[in-house]
C-alpha cells in the first residue's frame, strides 16, 4: 500500500506535533508501509539540486529521524517563499493534494482538515489523524463535518483518545470508521537511564532540593499559570518549568507573572530538545501536569498530552488532574495521583505528601514506567498498519 502522508507543517520545527509524526510515520513504514511525506518546502529546496532537505531533518531530531530518512519518502511541494503563518499552511493544504492526485496513492493521510476535505472533494480514500475534539464542538466547523463524516472515502479516524474518539461517533462517523491509537514515547529517548543524583548532577542543582518538574509549551492555553500558585504554597520546592521560547511573548508573560506574585521557588527555563528532555525528569522529586480544566473545556485542544509517556516512562511520582482524558492513562493511586481540576490546595497538599514519602513516590513511579511499556511509538505504528490495511480491504 502507498501512501501520501500530507503536512502543513514545515520539518524540522519545534512543535510537538512534528516529533509525533515523525515517530508515527517511521513506525508504520516499519510495519511495511510504503510512506512518502508531503511536506512544505521554500523555493530554495525547489531550485538548488545540491539540497538535500533530509539534512535539516537529520541534524534536528537526531536518531529519531534515521528509520524516517531509511524508510519514508520526503517529498517537498514548492510555496512561494513570501508566503508565511496561516496563509502557507493553506496554501500547501491546496498543493499538497494536487500532487497526491497526480502521484495516484493508494491512500492519503492527514492531520490537516482543510487537506482533508480538498482530498475526499479529489476523490482520493483518505484517513484523518487527530487529537482534537474542537471540530466537533464548535460550529464553524459544521460545514466540514457535513462534508467529510459520511464520505465514502473516509477510510477513516485515527484519535488520540477515547474521549476525541466518541466526539466522532457521537458527530456521525461510523465507530467502524475509528482507532483510538494513544500517542507514546520511545525508549531511546529515555537512555540512559539516570538516578536522580545522576540528573541533577548534569543540570547543576542540588541533590538536597525538592523539585517538581513541567516540561512542555509555556503558554497559558496549557494552564502553566496554575503552577505558580500551586508554588506559593509549596514554598520547599523549586519548581521548574521547563520550556519556554527565549524572547517569545509568552516567555515574558509568565516572567512578569512570576515577578508580580512574588515567587521565588519557580525556575522558567527555556525548551530543550527531545533528547534533553530525559535528563530533567529523571532529576525531579515530581512530575507534573498543569492540574486545571481550562485547556480541555475552555480551549478543547490540549487532550491528553505527549509528556504524559515520557513523564511514565521516568518512573517519577506524576500529579495531574483528574480529567476523562488523562484519566485513560493515569490511575489515580496506581500510577500517578489526581487532583480535582483547578484545586490548587489540594495538589499542594499532594505534592507536599509524595515529597515527604519516599516509599509511596517509589511504588507510583515503579508502575508508572511499568505501563509506559504499553505505550511505545511501536506499538502505535502496529496498530495504525493494522487498522489502515483493514479499512482499505473493507467494501466501501
Amino acid at each position: 500500500m502507498r501512501i501520501g502522508y500530507l503536512t502543513h507543517e514545515p520539518l524540522p520545527s519545534a512543535e510537538t506535533s512534528t516529533e509525533q509524526l515523525v515517530w508515527t510515520v517511521s513506525m508504520m513504514a516499519r510495519q511495511g508501509l510504503e510512506i512518502d511525506l508531503i511536506v512544505p518546502a521554500s523555493r530554495r529546496d525547489k531550485d538548488d539540486g545540491k539540497t538535500d532537505p533530509k539534512d535539516s531533518i537529520r541534524r534536528f531530531y537526531g536518531s529519531v529521524s534515521d528509520e524516517l530518512l531509511d524508510r519514508v519518502g520526503l517529498v517537498p511541494v514548492w510555496r512561494p517563499p513570501f508566503v508565511q503563518g496561516n496563509v502557507r499552511r493553506a496554501a500547501h493544504d491546496v498543493s499538497a493534494p494536487f500532487h497526491a492526485r497526480r502521484v495516484g496513492y493508494d491512500l492519503v493521510y492527514t492531520r490537516d482538515l482543510y487537506a482533508l476535505a480538498l482530498t475526499l472533494t479529489l476523490g482520493m480514500p483518505s484517513v484523518f489523524e487527530t487529537y482534537r475534539t474542537d471540530v466537533n464542538l464548535l460550529r464553524r466547523f459544521a460545514p466540514f463535518r457535513k462534508l467529510v463524516y459520511k464520505h465514502p472515502l473516509l477510510m477513516g479516524v485515527v484519535t488520540h483518545s477515547r474521549l476525541a474518539a466518541d466526539y466522532f461517533v457521537k458527530a456521525g462517523v461510523d465507530s467502524e470508521r475509528v482507532l483510538v491509537a494513544h500517542n507514546g514515547y520511545s525508549p531511546s529517548v529515555m537512555t540512559p537511564v539516570q538516578s536522580k543524583e545522576e540528573a541533577r548532577r548534569a543540570l547543576g542543582i542540588d541533590v538536597h532540593d525538592r523539585l517538581v518538574c513541567y516540561t512542555g509549551h509555556v503558554n497559558p492555553k496549557k494552564g502553566v499559570d496554575i503552577l505558580l500558585h500551586i508554588a506559593r504554597q509549596v514554598t520547599d520546592a523549586t519548581f521548574l518549568i521547563v520550556g519556554a521560547i527565549a524572547g517569545s511573548d509568552d516567555e515574558r508573560h509568565f516572567a512578569k507573572l512570576i515577578e508580580d506574585l512574588g515567587v521565588s521557588n519557580v525556575r522558567l527555563l527555556p525548551r530543550v530538545s527531545p533528547a534533553n528532555v530525559s535528563t530533567y525528569l529523571y532529576a525531579a522529586d515530581c512530575l507534573i501536569i498543569p492540574p486545571t480544566a481550562g485547556p480541555l473545556e475552555r480551549f478543547h485542544r490540549t487532550v491528553l498530552p505527549m509528556k504524559t509517556y515520557l513523564y511514565l516512562a521516568s518512573g517519577r511520582p506524576i500529579v495531574a488532574a483528574d480529567l476523562p482524558d488523562l484519566g485513560e492513562i493515569l490511575e489515580d493511586g496506581k500510577n500517578a495521583v489526581l487532583v480535582p481540576p483547578d484545586d490548587v490546595d489540594a495538589c499542594a497538599a499532594a505534592l507536599a505528601r509524595l515529597m515527604s514519602d519516599p516509599r509511596e513516590s517509589d511504588r507510583l513511579g515503579s508502575q508508572a514506567r511499568d505501563d509506559a511499556s504499553l505505550y511505545t511509538w511501536e506499538k502505535r505504528g502496529g496498530r495504525i498498519a493494522e487498522f489502515l490495511r483493514a479499512r482499505m480491504s473493507a467494501p466501501v
